[in-house]
């Protein structure tokens, strides 16, 4: 990493311990970059100035991604408030709430696909047993490997 880089194990850590934070934060005590600073003395041989400046880049980089959001009012250290994408960062399940699932549009599009491969019809009934199996178990690691056995076969095009 070349000096002044943006630390990534940093910026998640910082996440991290936000949403951490979010259980024992109040009105009176919100987060702010205070509690972030043993992640900095951490990683960071220098003191004072220097370690809220790099907190501080770092922070500014999570505000601009939309993940937190950075609150006047601080003295020191600025106030953090996480945003909703932020707490989707932490809690990636949030990523469909409210929202049509995407997941049946995705396997439907997918046997689709399949119904349309030039493969032997043993072949394509196969390769759609193995994805409605691996959603029958909820297994996602069975899920991916068959999506990416299919998906091999769908952009190879041939049959």
């Amino acid at each position: 990493m070349a000096s002044g880089d943006l630390d990534l194990s940093l910026l998640h850590q910082i996440m991290l311990r936000l949403g951490e934070l979010r259980e024992t934060s109040s009105a009176w005590n919100p987060p702010c970059e205070g509690h972030l600073m043993e992640l900095v003395r951490d990683c960071r041989p220098t003191d004072g100035q220097a370690l809220l400046n790099y907190l501080q880049r770092h922070t500014d980089y999570l505000n601009e991604r939309r993940l937190l959001k950075i609150v006047p009012g601080g003295m020191v250290y600025r106030v953090l408030q996480l945003t909703a994408k932020g707490q989707t960062y932490l809690q990636p399940e949030l990523a469909e709430f409210g929202e049509i699932p995407i997941l049946p549009a995705v396997v439907k599009g997918l046997e689709n696909k399949i119904a349309v491969l030039t493969y032997p019809e043993q072949e394509k009934e196969g390769m759609l047993h193995r994805l409605r199996e691996a959603l029958a178990e909820k297994a996602p690691d069975l899920l991916v490997k068959v999506l990416v056995e299919v998906g091999a076969k769908i952009a190879a095009g041939h049959g």
